[in-house]
């Protein structure tokens, strides 16, 4: 309990004087052209990642998707439209 009360007391205030500081996109910057998705396990975390491939698909076309998957998620992860490359 102690240990939320101090994230809550000291973490907000270092988040909002850190934000002062941050610059502009990164992206914008240094463009990326490849993206490598690790996902191993757990079906319902590979399932969850499904609208993340959507919306970067949707914000950067160009980007190259690759999702690295087991055995296990290769059925879920098969059927994603978004990913240019799966790894299994």
């Amino acid at each position: 309990m102690m240990k939320r009360y101090f994230d809550f007391l000291i973490g907000i205030p270092l988040v909002l004087f850190f934000s002062f500081f941050k610059g502009k996109n990164r992206l914008s910057q240094n463009p990326v052209d490849k993206i490598l998705v690790i996902k191993l396990a757990a079906a319902g975390d590979t399932i969850l990642l499904i609208p993340l491939f959507r919306n970067l698909r949707e914000a950067y076309p160009e980007l190259k998707i690759h999702w690295m998957v087991s055995p296990i998620n290769q059925a879920i992860a098969a059927t994603v439209p978004y990913i240019d490359k799966l790894i299994i």
